[in-house]
């Protein structure tokens, strides 16, 4: 009986130590960060070419990939 006990006692142990406490666990993912999302122009002439930059920046701990870009 004491044995079974010293062998169940181990594996809870075990198990404790190398499980990992929920909510500690840390996703890897890219974050964007866009400091602004719209910009107005307000009013141009026809035909005058604007220009404007919109900084993103990666928050995340994996690479941010920007696939596509839609004017609106």
């Amino acid at each position: 009986m004491k044995k079974a006990l010293a062998v169940a006692a181990a594996a809870l142990i075990l198990a404790a130590a190398t499980s990992v406490p929920c909510g500690a666990e840390k996703i890897s993912a890219p974050r964007m960060l866009l400091e602004e999302t719209t910009f107005d122009f307000q009013e141009v002439d026809e035909g005058d070419v604007l220009e404007h930059d919109f900084i993103v920046k990666n928050k995340g701990n994996q690479p941010l990939e920007i696939k596509k870009v839609s004017p609106g």
